[in-house]
């Protein structure tokens, strides 16, 4: 009997060991992301003279109307990524835009007017990018009323092809040779919304700790990686965060080839969401024995605020 009551108080012991793991996992380990919240502890200043950006930064805005985004039942449009694009008026980086809209053309050269010279935009028709050359695949695959609905991923297929477009757009700005820089970063042209409203110059660098042999990504999520892209794809999974890529062009370029080949893969399965569904799988462990994609360095988030923007302010410094 004695014995038993041993076990049971054992197995009691180790419950309680593990739930205080998690807990201290969760609140010291990994603070809370909370959204809405800058992830910072305060505004890191660039230390030293003028600088030199070593980091080409690449954007776009497709103009897709207003749509549904996530199950709150928000409506994004033009008037808001207009207002989220302010932000750039203030970084020294080049920058270069890839944009079907003539009016965000217009209000993005108003936007950085100050810094002509680090600055491209590029009026581009959506059929001119592979990426929106998937777009009735993708369509054929939404139709399907046992697919499951992910607003606006898995229901409006011009948003999936968006999310696509950002690698054939930094492609394009690479093979065109527009990058100067040793480093190029594809850039939500929404990711610093947080801070419309603070009206500072500053410089996006290479975080501290960077592998130039890695493309650096900001993970938002623990996985086991044993995951399915059937699983990935039709429960609306993420890994890594997609507003943020950083990589030397070389390797940007190798990395680029491999996730085409991903999307083919998984529109051939039948699969389709954005382009955080198709990161997730082709790093999966049976995925990327088949794939071989480069390899990734995931930023994981240590500070309280947003996990899905922590990347992004690990670069950022204040002149």
């Amino acid at each position: 009997m004695n014995v038993r009551n041993q076990i049971k108080r054992f197995k009691k012991e180790i419950i309680v060991a593990v739930l205080f793991y998690v807990i201290l996992h969760v609140l010291v380990l990994s603070p809370v992301c909370m959204l809405g919240v800058v992830p910072l502890a305060y505004y890191p200043k660039y230390e030293g003279s003028a600088p030199e950006p070593a980091i080409t930064i690449v954007t776009a805005y497709f103009n897709l109307g207003r749509f549904r985004k996530g199950n709150e039942g928000n409506v994004f449009g033009p008037g808001l990524y207009q207002t989220w694009a302010s932000v750039y008026r203030y970084m020294e980086n080049p920058v270069i835009l890839y944009t079907d809209s003539d009016d965000f053309a217009d209000v993005f050269t108003k936007i950085r007017s100050s810094l002509p010279n680090r600055t491209r935009v590029i009026r581009i028709e959506r059929d001119d990018l592979w990426a929106f050359k998937w777009v009735q695949r993708i369509r054929e695959i939404y139709s399907d009323p046992s697919y499951p609905k992910f607003h606006p991923n898995t229901v409006v297929p011009e948003y999936s092809c968006a999310q696509h477009a950002k690698y054939s757009c930094v492609q394009d700005a690479i093979l065109k040779d527009f990058v100067k820089t040793d480093y190029v970063m594809w850039l939500d042209v929404g990711y610093f919304r947080l801070i419309t409203e603070r009206k500072r110059h500053f410089l996006l660098s290479v975080p501290p700790h960077f592998d130039n042999r890695r493309m650096a990504v900001n993970q938002i999520h623990f996985r086991s990686l044993n995951e399915s892209p059937n699983e990935i794809f039709r429960t609306n999974l993420v890994w890594v965060a997609g507003g943020l890529v950083l990589g030397q062009k070389e390797l940007f370029l190798k990395f680029i080839k491999t996730y085409r080949s991903a999307v083919e893969r998984y529109l051939d399965m039948g699969l389709s969401s954005t382009d955080q569904q198709v990161l997730f799988a082709m790093y999966t462990q049976k995925e990327k024995d088949i794939l071989k994609p480069v390899q990734l360095q995931p930023y994981v988030w240590d500070v309280f605020g947003s996990c899905w923007y922590y990347l992004g302010y690990q670069c950022y410094k204040e002149l």
